[in-house]
């Protein structure tokens, strides 16, 4: 899966289950999400861009991060 908010939000309730015990890997070109519901806040200058993202570093240990350029 990728790593927009729903890919993101899965894997981490994927690897909560007890009875999980899938590989979960997630295939993305950045090493950081941005966080989109936050970008009109950028664009009046009430976030800065460090604000509305967060390294991928931070998902839990058993989640792989593949990076993969997506038009390959």
């Amino acid at each position: 899966m990728g790593a927009g908010i729903w890919g993101l939000v899965t894997s981490n309730i994927l690897k909560d289950k007890p009875e999980n015990r899938t590989n979960i890997k997630i295939v993305e070109q950045k090493q950081y999400f941005q966080f989109p519901p936050s970008y009109p806040w950028m664009m009046l200058g009430t976030r800065t861009p460090n604000q509305v993202q967060r390294n991928l570093d931070i998902l839990k240990k058993e989640i792989d991060i593949i990076k993969e350029d997506k038009q390959q």
